[in-house]
């Protein structure tokens, strides 16, 4: 997540040197309006697009093809899975080889933090069993885990420290919104990125079964990411708006006043309770 906007810079400097591939896919997302404003140029230009993904299809717009897996607990584990074919040498005949110690480390670092460390609710076993696979393998699990999911910079702290006071909540407690606009951003010198892992603490409030967070990309534009640690369904709410993910943790962008959004966004959770 922390390394996403890269991602489009890499494939432009590649694509400026002439490597350009035929075939571009898409990782953990399976729509193009989902792929953001730079790297959608560049799936455009690409003769053809796949996916591999384990969100829900939702909405009336095409999934990319590809591999589509909505019952595994992330998509690294169906990466593995292909990796694996392909070290065999399957199924187009080419030479085999071995996972190395980098693939393993990223793998893992794919599969920790897709299942929020294994404590997401569609967590199988087969989780488990690809992470005692990879810790064999040699990944230094608790490095991987610290890096990519508790550790904050300066700034992000500055940040949490402002989105902790925005916490409303709703519906006798049940409901809790929170936001991070872009005045907080430029206040603390913080990056979007830096909100990942802030819903997490937001979820912890005991006696909350649904959380919205608003974070504001472009002047009254909002990322909402929903949350339903109380075993609800926030996946048919974002879908509602545009969006799509998982019962359990679902997400959407929405444009408009901040307090008029809040209230749709609570009023259509409401109706899950």
């Amino acid at each position: 997540g922390h390394r996403a906007a890269l991602l489009p810079a890499r494939a432009r400097e590649l694509w400026e040197r002439g490597e350009r591939p035929d075939t571009l896919v898409m990782v953990d997302c399976h729509r193009r309006d989902r792929a953001g404003e730079e790297l959608a140029p560049l799936l455009e230009r690409v003769p053809q697009a796949w996916c591999v993904d384990h969100h829900l299809v939702s909405g009336r717009r095409l999934p990319l093809p590809g591999w589509l897996e909505e019952a595994a607990p992330a998509t690294a584990v169906l990466v593995h899975r292909v990796v694996e074919a392909l070290a065999r040498g399957e199924p187009d005949g080419q030479a085999p080889f071995a996972v190395d110690l980098d693939m393993a480390t990223n793998l893992y670092a794919g599969l920790v933090n897709d299942t929020g460390a294994f404590r997401f609710p569609n967590t199988l076993p087969l989780a488990f069993e690809l992470a005692a696979e990879l810790a064999r393998a040699g990944v230094d699990v608790a490095g991987v885990a610290e890096a990519t999911l508790f550790r904050r910079t300066r700034p992000a702290l500055a940040l949490l420290e402002r989105v902790l006071g925005t916490f409303a909540f709703h519906a006798e407690g049940r409901i809790l919104t929170l936001r991070a606009d872009r005045a907080m951003l430029a206040q603390t010198r913080a990056a979007v990125a830096d909100t990942e892992g802030i819903i997490g603490v937001a979820t912890s409030a005991a006696g909350v079964a649904l959380v919205a967070f608003f974070k504001e990309l472009d002047p009254g534009v909002w990322r909402v990411s929903l949350r339903a640690p109380g075993g609800g369904d926030v996946q048919q709410v974002a879908a509602r708006f545009g969006g799509g993910g998982h019962r359990a943790a679902a997400g959407c962008t929405v444009t408009g006043e901040i307090a008029e959004l809040e209230r749709q966004l609570v009023d259509a959770l409401l109706e899950t309770l």
